[in-house]
């Protein structure tokens, strides 16, 4: 199981292995304040959008890499209760993260496509993450298949959106 599991997780990072560093951009956009509500989004540059997506992804890259390093000491007899623990802070910074980048998309409509196919891809890996929990030692491989594919359509989903913000692709270390 701990090697299975460590494919898995190190299957996981969302695509935040690259560079941060947003491309210059000499363009910049003026918003008009109003005095009155309104639902109209809050138009953003790309440098702007681009460092919002690198903070709301670093958490949700920061508990994947710890959920990677402690499945890296699991072992066939890991209790499912310690597996379990160890997903919830999982869970907590994909859900945030994955809400961070749902309202980008209002504030950065170009990217708005990009960052939905995104989100919904990170979902899909976070419900085959929290799946391991009810695998067993035959289902484990088909698991981690599973885990490796959801990762990959959402490393593709992030270099889309990565390149939508004028950020480089990632790397695939």
């Amino acid at each position: 199981m701990r090697k299975l599991l460590m494919i898995g997780a190190s299957a996981l990072v969302l695509a935040a292995c690259g560079s941060t560093a947003a491309k210059s951009s000499a363009t910049t956009t003026t918003t008009k304040k109003t005095t009155t509500p309104s639902a109209a989004p809050v138009a953003m540059t790309e440098a702007q959008a681009a460092k919002v997506y690198t903070a709301a992804i670093g958490p949700m890259n920061s508990a994947l890499t710890a959920l990677g390093k402690q499945a890296n000491g699991w072992t066939n007899s890991t209790p499912t209760s310690t597996v379990t623990a160890a997903l919830a802070p999982v869970n907590s910074a994909l859900t945030k993260g994955e809400n961070e980048l749902n309202a980008l998309a209002v504030k950065y409509p170009k990217a708005a496509t990009a960052l939905h196919n995104l989100t919904t891809a990170a979902s899909s890996m976070d419900g085959v993450l929290n799946s391991v929990t009810s695998a067993n030692v035959f289902s484990l491989s088909s698991w981690v298949t599973q885990l490796e594919q959801a990762a990959s359509v959402t490393n593709n989903d992030a270099n889309i959106v990565r390149s939508e913000l004028g950020l480089p692709p990632t790397s695939q270390d």
